[in-house]
């Protein structure tokens, strides 16, 4: 069964969210919301309820963490799957991320194919494909 999946871009820099967006682009029938802060980003999630959010770690209103922590927290919220995406790739921030529940961190700048593989993989556990996959008998 197919469902139409949402994916929020949360990052503050619009080139940045505009990337994203256009790489995902490419997978059929993907809902895209954007956001370029932090606050608006969580009013959008409470909102809308995306299946996967592509978060910023570093946000000058609300940080990716603080977002992610608060996101987990709530009942209602904590299966929307958060991939932290940030510049940074130290031990330190790649900890941080995954103790505030992110599901997954990817490095800026990031391989276009990482990022719609990275997709697949989490939809996919949530139990959404795409319809040009193979399904297995």
């Amino acid at each position: 069964m197919t469902h139409k999946a949402t994916v929020l871009l949360v990052d503050d820099v619009q080139s940045i969210v505009d990337e994203e967006a256009r790489i995902l682009g490419q997978l059929p029938g993907l809902r895209i919301l954007k956001s370029l802060t932090g606050a608006s980003g969580l009013q959008m999630i409470v909102s809308e309820r995306p299946d996967l959010v592509f978060l910023d770690l570093m946000l000058p209103d609300l940080s990716g963490e603080q977002i992610c922590r608060v996101v987990k927290s709530k009942p209602e919220l904590e299966q929307t799957a958060i991939v932290i995406v940030t510049g940074r790739d130290d031990q330190e921030h790649l900890q941080r991320a995954f103790q505030a529940g992110c599901d997954a961190y990817v490095v800026k700048p990031f391989d276009p194919d990482d990022l719609v593989e990275k997709v697949r993989i989490i939809l996919a556990e949530k139990g959404i494909v795409f319809e040009d996959e193979p399904t297995e008998d």
